[in-house]
């Protein structure tokens, strides 16, 4: 648990002890506030902010739940439209595009205390440092589609977060905390670790499954296995047309924080979204492996988009010496 120091609590009373709407208004959202502030008696109004705010605590249980959940999303998205696609998304001015308002991806649990800086490191790559104060999931977008994109190749990637400065200085010590993608027993994991520090250097440790819907079996009997509902609601219900309906189909469960994020998508970033994702499709001289029913998705993405944009890059489906074709990857060997 994440607990508050009792200097930090004594200091946030003080600060608001004279103006309640301003501390309704400056509080966290995981902060718990649930005693009434009569205004007449000063002393009374501090000691029942402060005996509220010491109740502030954040599990690790719940970090590591809704870190699951957008792992699941991402996994999804990965299995559906293929290891192209997941390439894609990192592309940096397509994150740019997507995740455009990052405080969107703020976890519930963190509310206010999800504001991060990172070093971010890949297997056998040298770590990256990255400062910004963003949410934990901004950070963790590009090492989950690289850690879920199927190539065959052992992978792990870890990131290690600091908590904002600024909060600390308002609230007191947040520990600082790692996230590790990893392969247990050949299953892909996300390992949570809260470093609570301390005489002893306390640490808890939290480890999920990411949903493994690419390691499951997807034909019965010569038919494809159905994905649950909820995850799939895209493909049964009507079709629709524009960048929302391009999105949902991305990224389908109604509630994920991806989901939630790319809704802020800037309208000046549509033209090459779009022709971008159309180089998801399978042409006949990629390197990455494309299966039918991920061209499928990839077609289905396509339909999706407006009018406007399918008439200008209906061209371009499966175009030969895009950037995943042999062509293309020779010139960056050689450069």
């Amino acid at each position: 648990m994440i607990m508050i120091t009792q200097e930090a609590l004594q200091t946030t009373a003080d600060q608001f002890s004279e103006d309640s709407d301003t501390l309704r208004a400056s509080t966290p959202p995981a902060t718990i506030l649930s005693a009434a502030y009569p205004s007449t008696d000063q002393a009374s109004h501090r000691q029942s902010l402060t005996l509220n705010i010491y109740q502030t605590s954040i599990s690790g249980d719940d970090i590591i739940t809704e870190l699951q959940q957008a792992a699941d999303d991402l996994a999804l998205l990965v299995h559906r439209f293929g290891r192209k696609m997941a390439a894609i998304l990192q592309w940096p001015k397509m994150k740019g595009a997507l995740l455009a308002e990052p405080h969107m991806l703020g976890l519930p649990c963190l509310g206010q205390f999800d504001s991060f800086n990172c070093v971010s490191s890949k297997i056998f790559d040298e770590p990256i440092m990255q400062s910004g104060k963003q949410p934990m999931l901004y950070w963790l977008y590009d090492l989950l589609l690289y850690f879920l994109e199927p190539s065959g190749v052992s992978k792990g990637a870890r990131l290690q977060l600091t908590p904002n400065m600024d909060l600390i200085h308002q609230l007191g010590q947040l520990p600082a905390m790692d996230i590790e993608l990893m392969s247990k027993h050949g299953k892909p994991f996300i390992q949570l670790t809260l470093c609570h520090g301390g005489k002893y250097d306390q640490r808890e440790v939290l480890s999920a499954p990411i949903w493994e819907a690419s390691r499951k079996p997807t034909m019965r009997y010569g038919k494809p296995i159905p994905v649950p509902a909820d995850s799939m609601d895209v493909d049964v219900n009507p079709m629709q047309e524009g960048i929302s309906a391009v999105l949902s189909y991305l990224v389908p469960r109604r509630d994920s924080r991806w989901r939630i994020a790319m809704y802020s998508f800037p309208e000046d970033s549509e033209e090459e979204f779009y022709t971008n994702l159309v180089h998801a499709c399978k042409a006949e001289d990629d390197t990455y492996f494309v299966s039918d029913e991920e061209n499928k998705k990839c077609h289905g993405l396509f339909e999706r988009f407006p009018a406007q944009a399918r008439n200008f890059l209906q061209g371009r489906i499966g175009a030969r010496n895009g950037p995943f074709s042999r062509q293309a990857f020779e010139r960056d060997w050689r450069d």
